[in-house]
């Protein structure tokens, strides 16, 4: 199994920012097969023990020095090494490449120069900065096409929000170490309409305490959790959101939410900036000068965002395919016996409708047809010239039905998701129907897995779909 390690921290100070969007990579890269540990120094504040309960290993370093990291890669070899800190110069990036031979992805906000192979600046203005790069074999992910957003926002749920309120969700992000939550709750209490208030407070956050009581002291206006798994689901039920103008924003975007950017850190400069200028959301950099009736103002007079290029690029499947030398083709005749082979395999044969086995005769005329048909696509995947799997779509009125298959020497190694994500990584305007044996547990895992949802039992089939998202 390919094994990534990704060196990030959180504190007090620093806050979670670099924890938290890494997580979402890190959750990308295992879900197509790789091993993912943290290295992260013991900051008063961080979030090891998270980072351990969302599955992933942790290294514990004592200091911001690139010998014991050096050390961890040395011992093991790893497919690459992730880098999410200010803290981490250029020199040291340099001085990482050399030594361990490790390819490297850095994480940048600023335009500053890196020595890596894989760039990811994942925000609006991105693609206006200049890089200059010491090396000259790096590929940039620049924009907000290339944002990491959490599984929730891939398929988000509709509102639920019973309240009859007009309701406002607050959230600083994980430490909020300027004290804003507590500020905004005093002005929110003071606005002459009565919003229902969710706010989000960690227990990185050093007022935690002081903001649930307040909470607890108006329950009939304001509630308080301390974390949540589905940021998405609290932000479709809000009328409007107050949150730092960080990460969020681009969930914001991508959900089309009218909101409030709070700028709490000078590398946020840049997001409001931009925001301002595209009239995208409110925005304030200064807190002395919000009053409750600028606030009221703000509530009123801020739009409903356009649609944005969010997420629409996948940097994971970018920088795998390129590891590993993977692609995605359409078949051609010369994979006609691959397929053949293929489809006579006995896991294959037993996972189709038809479970009988098939002449050569018969898979001749079946290619020939369905390399003539214009609605039937084949794709195979290929790793260098060895071909891996294959993906079959046949369109039929307003939904696209497919199938696939890995060639046994490569099951249980992810490439079926690779697969999938390779396909859906291209905007897809139909829905997509896959109809799978119910005994056939390793393909319901796979597609419930890759974002299809389970919409009627047949007999002994299951029949599920994925439906085309703007933002998808």
């Amino acid at each position: 199994m390919p094994k990534i390690l990704i060196r990030a921290d959180a504190s007090y100070s620093i806050g979670t920012g670099h924890i938290h969007r890494t997580l979402v990579l890190a959750k990308k890269f295992r879900h197509y097969g790789y091993c993912v540990s943290y290295a992260c120094v013991d900051f008063d504040g961080n979030l090891i023990s998270y980072i351990q309960d969302e599955g992933f290993d942790v290294f514990t370093l004592k200091d911001l020095s690139e010998e014991p990291l050096i050390d961890i890669l040395s011992t093991e070899p790893y497919d690459l090494l992730v880098i999410d800190s200010y803290q981490i110069s250029v020199n040291t990036e340099r001085a990482l490449r050399k030594r361990t031979k490790t390819p490297l992805l850095c994480f940048d906000d600023e335009g500053n120069p890196h020595n890596c192979n894989y760039l990811l600046n994942q925000n609006l203005y991105a693609d206006t900065l200049e890089y200059s790069a010491s090396n000259k074999d790096i590929k940039l992910f620049c924009g907000s096409e290339y944002a990491l957003l959490r599984d929730e926002f891939s398929n988000p749920k509709p509102s639920t929000d019973n309240h009859q309120k007009p309701s406002i969700l607050l959230t600083m992000g994980g430490s909020d170490p300027k004290a804003y939550t507590v500020f905004l709750l005093q002005l929110i209490a003071q606005l002459s309409s009565s919003y229902y208030t969710t706010v989000i407070a960690g227990k990185s956050n050093p007022k935690q305490s002081e903001i649930k009581a307040f909470c607890e002291q108006h329950p009939e206006r304001f509630h308080c959790i301390p974390h949540t798994d589905n940021m998405a689901l609290h932000i479709n039920n809000a009328g409007f959101i107050i949150s730092a103008c960080g990460s969020t924003v681009l969930e914001l975007l991508y959900l089309r939410k009218k909101f409030l950017a709070v700028v709490t850190a000078d590398n946020q400069k840049l997001i409001a900036q931009y925001l301002q200028t595209h009239e995208l959301a409110s925005t304030i950099s200064n807190m002395d000068k919000l009053s409750v009736s600028h606030l009221e103002k703000i509530l009123i007079d801020t739009k409903v965002p356009p649609l944005c290029k969010i997420a629409t690029k996948n940097v994971v499947l970018n920088v795998i395919t390129d590891l590993q030398d993977i692609r995605l083709k359409k078949c051609t005749p010369k994979d006609s016996d691959f397929l053949f082979k293929l489809a006579n395999d006995k896991t294959v044969r037993e996972a189709s409708l038809n479970t009988g086995p098939i002449s050569a005769s018969e898979h001749a005329d079946w290619f020939d047809k369905k390399m003539q048909d214009p609605k039937c696509n084949i794709y195979i995947l290929y790793k260098g010239s060895t071909p891996l799997a294959t993906l079959r779509t046949q369109e039929k009125g307003h939904f696209i039905t497919l199938s696939l298959a890995v060639e046994k020497t490569y099951r249980s190694k992810k490439y079926a998701n690779i697969l999938l994500g390779l396909y859906f990584d291209s905007p897809m305007t139909k829905s997509h129907l896959a109809l799978v044996k119910r005994d056939n547990l390793s393909s319901n895992k796979l597609f419930v897995s890759n974002r299809f949802t389970l919409k009627r039992q047949c007999e002994n089939l299951n029949f599920y779909t994925r439906q085309a998202y703007a933002n998808s």
